[in-house]
């Protein structure tokens, strides 16, 4: 699918795929952060974010005080808004703990209008709304200084969350929800999230979204085939 070259991930239902480690996504420079998916869903670099092109082909470092990349409210409608079935997946190490900052998806804490991936304070999040705030956790796993991979899945019934840590992968207990999400008021974000504000200071170098649920087996495929990166 579209022109993704990067490691052996997982292909069927790649609707937006993002990696530094290919100048097709980020070439060095500029404020455009290109999907390799080939739907299109770009997005723009908010705050002039670092770059560093020595370590591992590239990463972002986010500083959290304005730096987030915005893939438009557009996007969030074609990804995830009233979808039954999708996958979030993101790459970050974390620089500085801090309440509620965003990795990946549609965050401005309102509890009818989130979906998506969270750090807050040492806690990972996969927030999943419908009428009420409904959140799956990973309680005491996000340390600073090392990198995490992060997937989160629904299924039309169920969330799930995964973390990839050490080298180690832990998961959520199931957490049920009914519904397909509600229309979103803000942008699909990544690395960042600039409402309420609350900015992420972090690195990042991969994020991807799927259109149906990834098993298991293929978040650890995926895992597999990108944690030399890090």
């Amino acid at each position: 699918m579209g022109f993704y070259r990067g490691p052996k991930i997982i292909k069927d239902g790649l609707v937006l795929a993002v990696d530094t480690a290919s100048d097709r996504s980020y070439p060095g420079s500029g404020t455009t952060l290109f999907d390799l998916s080939g739907n299109n869903l770009n997005g723009t670099l908010n705050g002039s974010p670092g770059f560093s092109s020595s370590m591992n082909h590239g990463v972002f470092d986010f500083d959290g005080s304005d730096d987030y990349v915005s893939c438009g409210s557009t996007d969030a409608v074609d990804l995830i808004q009233n979808k039954t079935n999708f996958t979030l997946g993101i790459w970050f190490n974390m620089d500085a703990l801090a309440s509620l900052r965003g990795l990946i998806g549609t965050l401005n804490y309102s509890c009818t209008k989130n979906l998506g991936l969270v750090a807050s304070s040492d806690t990972l999040h996969f927030y999943n709304d419908t009428t009420t705030c409904n959140s799956t956790t990973l309680s005491s796993y996000v340390e600073t200084g090392k990198w995490i991979y992060a997937v989160g899945t629904y299924d039309g019934t169920n969330t799930r969350l995964y973390g990839f840590k050490d080298r180690t992968l832990t998961t959520a207990n199931t957490t049920a929800k009914s519904g397909a999400t509600l229309t979103f008021s803000s942008d699909f974000q990544i690395w960042g999230d600039q409402y309420g504000p609350y900015y992420t200071d972090c690195k990042g170098g991969i994020a991807h979204v799927y259109n149906r649920t990834l098993s298991q087996t293929e978040i650890e495929q995926n895992y597999n085939a990108q944690k030399s990166r890090f």
